[in-house]
């Protein structure tokens, strides 16, 4: 009998300890890079004309795919922008630029001269930590933002590019 009591306060305490451990002990932190590219086509011969092209950055990728329903935190250590792949002129150039996030605007009425950015592999890189926490928490919401870059473009000849959109992350997660 008295075996028994003390098997049963030891399950009693054991349970105890076990329930009021923090679940926090299993959570898995990891980073990750999302990395997607906003194709853009200028028309030849154009004095002013607007555009407003989107991209979805989806969070699903095989460092998250096994986590997507687990994630706890997101937070962002570096969101960029930066022009790639142009084929042009050298005076193609967009200005009242926005690029952005689903409705946050990250930079607001740039002037860019498409090829100079291209050339000189400018980087335009967000800095302002209550944008950077916003975007975190859509992208934490729903698995996924649109990104997009909008703008008036003047263009004497065609031209191709793409905005490439790169967010590193750093994932908190609780498999259980």
């Amino acid at each position: 009998m008295k075996n028994t009591v003390k098997i049963l306060i030891i399950l009693l305490v054991s349970s105890f300890l076990f329930s009021s451990c923090d679940n926090d002990i299993m959570d898995v932190e990891f980073s990750t890079t999302l990395s997607e590219k906003i194709a853009v086509h200028f028309n030849e011969n154009i004095d002013q004309e607007t555009i407003d092209n989107t991209i979805i950055v989806n969070l699903d990728n095989t460092d998250t795919h096994d986590y997507l329903s687990k994630i706890k935190n997101i937070s962002i250590s570096k969101l960029t922008f930066k022009i790639v792949d142009f084929t042009g002129d050298d005076v193609t150039n967009i200005s009242n630029t926005d690029l952005y996030v689903d409705n946050i605007i990250l930079f607001n009425n740039l002037s860019i001269t498409i090829k100079e950015a291209f050339d000189n592999q400018t980087i335009y890189e967000v800095t302002d930590t209550n944008k950077l926490n916003q975007v975190a928490q859509l992208i934490k919401t729903n698995n996924q933002i649109t990104a997009g870059i909008t703008g008036d473009y003047q263009s004497y000849a065609a031209a191709n590019f793409k905005v490439e959109v790169t967010l590193k992350l750093d994932i908190t997660a609780n498999p259980l």
